[in-house]
């Protein structure tokens, strides 16, 4: 799946497909038990408040369970928005990330030259800062 970034080309969403199907598993499940408990908080409240204040009145029944299904629309709606959301935070975790492990690989064959470079603005650019420094220094002590 394929989209652009202010100018800049990605090939896909998922750049490390296990790491990140793996967060964002987390975060929809967490997000979900979230929901799933506040959801039984609502239910549990409304039927005792339901018997003990209105008895058994049938219209406040069906608005009960009218409440009850615009809640699952919203609870489905926010699992969408947070699947989505996960999806574009690690993508912006894994992909340099990717990015970093390559170059490690092709430092570890003996290249030397490379340099990594990563987007403005990402969190990892000290880490490939401090890497690209380590690089130099080892090509100094080598070529000595």
């Amino acid at each position: 799946m394929k989209f652009r970034l202010r100018g800049e080309q990605r090939k896909y969403f998922f750049v490390q497909k296990r790491l990140q199907s793996k967060y964002i598993l987390v975060a929809v499940v967490c997000s979900l038990l979230a929901a799933l408990l506040t959801g039984g908080m609502y239910a549990l409240y409304w039927s005792i408040a339901n018997k003990v204040i209105i008895g058994e009145n049938p219209a406040m029944w069906d608005t009960y369970r009218e409440a009850n299904v615009v809640a699952g629309c919203i609870l489905a709606l926010w699992l969408v928005l947070v699947t989505i959301a996960s999806l574009i935070t690690s993508n912006k975790i894994f992909g340099p990330l990717g990015r970093i492990q390559n170059y490690i690989k092709k430092v570890s064959e003996g290249n030397f030259e490379e340099r990594i470079t990563l987007r403005k603005g990402d969190d990892l650019i000290p880490l490939a800062d401090a890497l690209n420094e380590m690089v130099e220094n080892l090509k100094r002590r080598v070529s000595k």
